[in-house]
């Protein structure tokens, strides 16, 4: 009696283990790597640096706790393709010692240089058909960046 249900449960095991294998998650595409750009003393941000990839990605960025933009990749009928929500911290502050030997900062900044981050995308369908981006602020609901979609070779 051992020997039938240790037999029936390995071969269910098994199945049900083949058939997991079958099932993808439904939110994966390919990968898509950009570059965004924000210049905070110019008001304004972009998407650089475009690289298709094969490879699998599977976060669709769509529940991003304390997104402070929405970036949307358009078709050439400006229909949305993709909407991901990320965080970009906009604020660089530099901190410096009192002198050499101190532990005690000194004076702080704020740098308003531009800021850079990496945003990959599940991309589904043909990398071609996505031709423009915009990028809008959550905290003014204002478009802070529009361009066009080239593949960096």
């Amino acid at each position: 009696m051992n020997i039938k249900f240790l037999t029936f449960l390995s071969t269910a095991f098994l199945f049900f283990s083949l058939k997991a294998e079958d099932i993808k998650p439904t939110n994966c595409g390919n990968l898509l790597n950009v570059v965004m750009k924000i210049d905070q003393a110019q008001k304004n941000a972009s998407l650089e640096n475009f690289i298709f990839s094969k490879e699998q990605f599977c976060d669709l960025g769509t529940n991003e706790l304390k997104s402070n933009f929405e970036l949307i990749l358009l078709d050439k009928n400006n229909k949305p393709l993709n909407q991901k929500s990320v965080f970009f911290n906009t604020v660089e502050v530099v901190e410096s010692f009192k002198s050499k030997k101190s532990m005690e900062f000194g004076k702080t900044k704020l740098l308003q240089t531009p800021q850079y981050r990496v945003v990959s995308f599940a991309i589904f369908g043909k990398p071609e058909t996505i031709t423009s981006y915009k990028i809008i602020s959550k905290a003014d609901n204002k478009i802070i960046g529009v361009g066009v979609v080239s593949e960096k070779k």
